[in-house]
C-alpha cells in the first residue's frame, strides 16, 4: 500500500486535449439516447474526430483500399503472404480460457531487469462486455497466467463499478514492476426514468503490478474522470479517451520512476479546462 501510495505522487499526466480551438461550436446535437447519438453529440462540439467502442472508414475508404490491394496486384500480395508465413519463430497462446469470445487491442511490456518476464494485457469479452485481462509470464513466454483487472467506481452512480473496460496499457520500471492503464467507462439507459437517463461517464484508471507483473493491486489510482450523464439535466464537459502508458526506466535519469500515462480530453465545455 505504501508503494502505491508513494508511486502514485509521481505520476505525470499527459493531456491531449481535443476541442474547437476557440472557435464557436456548432449548434449542439440533442441528448444521446444511444451510443451512436453520443458520437453525434461530441462530434458537435468540436473538430478532433471521437469514435466510441470502433472504427469507421471515412466516406469511399473502402473503395480506395480496394482499389489500392488491386493496384499493388495478386504477385506483390502472395509474395507478402509467403514471407510472414517463412519469418522464423513460433506461437504460444497467450490467454488459458477456452471460449470463442474476441481478445483486442493488445498492450504488451518486457521487464527490464530480466528479459524474461512479460506482461500482455487485452479487452477480453469472455464476460460478455469488454473487460481487461492480464497475463504475466516469467520464463521468456512458454507458459502463461490468466487474471482479471481490477476496476474503478463511479462517483456519479453512488460508486458502483463502471461497466466497462478498454484500451490497455502496460509498461515496466527498471525495479520489476508492472503498471497497467485503463479506461473503464459506463453504457447506461434508463428509458423508465422521465425525459430518460443517461450514463457515459468515463474514467482513466493506473493499477501498480508487483513482483515481476505477476500480480496487481486491488485498489486502482484515478488518474482523471469525467461525468457525462444525466436526464432531464444533462451534464457532460469531456469524455477521456485511449488512454496508454510508459515509465522512466532509464538508470541515472532525474525524472527515473515516474509514471506517465497519457490520454486524450474531448472537451465540450468553451475554454477547455482540465484538472
Amino acid at each position: 500500500m505504501s508503494s502505491l501510495s508513494f508511486r502514485s505522487t509521481r505520476h505525470l499526466v499527459l493531456v491531449l486535449s481535443a476541442f474547437a480551438g476557440g472557435i464557436a461550436v456548432q449548434a449542439q446535437a440533442p441528448k444521446p439516447q444511444n451510443l451512436e447519438d453520443l458520437v453525434v453529440y461530441m462530434q458537435s462540439h468540436h473538430k478532433a474526430p471521437f469514435d466510441r467502442e470502433g472504427a469507421v472508414l471515412p466516406p469511399g475508404g473502402q473503395q480506395a483500399l480496394v482499389q489500392r490491394m488491386q493496384k499493388l496486384g495478386a504477385s506483390k500480395m502472395a509474395a507478402m503472404v509467403t514471407a510472414a508465413a517463412t519469418t522464423a519463430g513460433s506461437n504460444v497462446k497467450v490467454n488459458r480460457d477456452r471460449n470463442p469470445w474476441p481478445k483486442a487491442e493488445l498492450g504488451l511490456a518486457v521487464d527490464p531487469v530480466s528479459g524474461k518476464n512479460f506482461v500482455v494485457m487485452s479487452n477480453d469479452f469472455r464476460e460478455n462486455y469488454d473487460h481487461q485481462f492480464f497475463h504475466v509470464s516469467t520464463n521468456g513466454g512458454t507458459s502463461w497466467s490468466d487474471d482479471s483487472m481490477v476496476i474503478g467506481v463511479d462517483p456519479i452512480t453512488d460508486f458502483a463499478p463502471y461497466n466497462f473496460q478498454s484500451d490497455p496499457g502496460v509498461a515496466f520500471d527498471d525495479k520489476g514492476q508492472s503498471y497497467l492503464s485503463t479506461i473503464a467507462g459506463n453504457l447506461i439507459l434508463d428509458f423508465n426514468v422521465d425525459g430518460v437517463y443517461a450514463n457515459f461517464d468515463t474514467q482513466v484508471e493506473e493499477v501498480q503490478g508487483f513482483a515481476n507483473g505477476t500480480y496487481a493491486s486491488l485498489l486502482p489510482t484515478i488518474i482523471d474522470n469525467q461525468q457525462c450523464s444525466g436526464a432531464t439535466n444533462f451534464v457532460c464537459p469531456a469524455q477521456l479517451d485511449k488512454p496508454l502508458i510508459t515509465v522512466d526506466s532509464v538508470p541515472g535519469s532525474p525524472t527515473n520512476g515516474t509514471i506517465y500515462v497519457y490520454y486524450t480530453l474531448f472537451c465540450n465545455d468553451q475554454p477547455c479546462v482540465d484538472g
